[in-house]
């Protein structure tokens, strides 16, 4: 049986879904507040906002980089590097005819160090200056990490229930 929709403004509890199509999240957030929130578009849900909206269950506080570092880790097995990028060889490895920065036996990148502090940060490769904090790459490297869930329907289109 489906819900009748409140208000997205609404604080109070309802078994309406939020305008996204997913259960409400914390009555003292807005999707402006959330950190996937691009404007007026969600990244995590991919659909348009509006900012004032009470936030969804999806909702995340501010990112921290440091105490995250989903990019560097095993959601992606390589940071390859372009000519340039090539500034210190005691992180480089030749692999398949490509430089990339050499991996730890966890796949987490060389060069990153205690309190997930980068040995290279202030000449990092391009792909890693690149790469934008709450920028969609990011999202993909924290969901293929497991430190956000996927979206719902993402769960339901791979046919499993994984967060």
């Amino acid at each position: 049986m489906a819900s009748v929709r409140t208000s997205p403004r609404s604080s109070i509890q309802s078994t309406a879904d939020h305008p996204t199509g997913v259960a409400w999240g914390p009555e003292n957030e807005t999707c402006g507040s959330c950190a996937w929130a691009w404007g007026k578009k969600c990244r995590a849900s991919t659909q348009r906002i509006d900012p004032a909206w009470r936030a969804c269950v999806a909702w995340h506080g501010p990112l921290d980089c440091l105490a995250c570092a989903a990019c560097c880790g095993p959601a992606y097995d390589a940071v390859e590097l372009r000519r340039g990028d090539v500034r210190h060889p005691d992180f480089v490895i030749v692999k398949d005819g490509r430089a990339q920065i050499a991996r730890t036996a966890t796949n987490y990148c060389s060069a990153l160090g205690e309190g997930n502090l980068c040995a290279i940060y202030g000449e990092r490769p391009r792909c890693c200056r690149d790469f934008e904090k709450g920028g969609a790459n990011c999202l993909d490297a924290r969901r293929r990490s497991g430190k956000t869930p996927r979206w719902p329907s993402e769960r339901v289109d791979r046919g499993d229930d994984r967060a």
